[in-house]
């Protein structure tokens, strides 16, 4: 997941980044930071953000980009 996505994926959720933070169990301060180009302490902690993400219906695609995932049958 890349810093783009992160950012595309917490603001189609609405999140803050403690909200987000709160939900991954990572600092907040370490999402800021990472959105913003500077990195991020752990690849754990990427993966919990995104597992977060996606189990709230963010759906990621392979350029750069993420979306909340269409409901289907209605």
């Amino acid at each position: 997941m890349t810093p783009v996505q992160l950012r595309m994926g917490r603001a189609a959720l609405e999140f803050t980044p403690a909200e987000l933070a709160d939900e991954a169990k990572v600092p907040s301060t370490e999402i800021v930071r990472y959105e913003r180009g500077g990195g991020i302490a752990s690849e754990a902690h990427v993966a919990a953000l995104r597992q977060v993400l996606e189990a709230a219906g963010v759906v990621f695609n392979s350029v750069d980009g993420a979306r909340l995932a269409t409901k289907t049958g209605k």
